[in-house]
């Protein structure tokens, strides 16, 4: 995977922040965000973390 060679080029922050949409696209498959634009129906799940302080970034 590209994160190695990711942390080792940048900062911390921007490093945590792309930690976070990876972490995201593992849970889900792809980003939760988008769907309507791309004429995707949401899941359940989906919606719900979409909603919750933790898809904040």
């Amino acid at each position: 995977m590209s994160m190695p060679l990711f942390r080792m080029h940048t900062s911390d922050k921007v490093y945590q922040y792309a930690l976070r949409h990876k972490n995201v696209v593992a849970r889900f498959g792809r980003f939760a965000y988008g769907n309507a634009i791309l004429g995707r129906q949401s899941t359940k799940s989906l919606l719900q973390f979409s909603k919750s302080l933790e898809s904040s970034f």
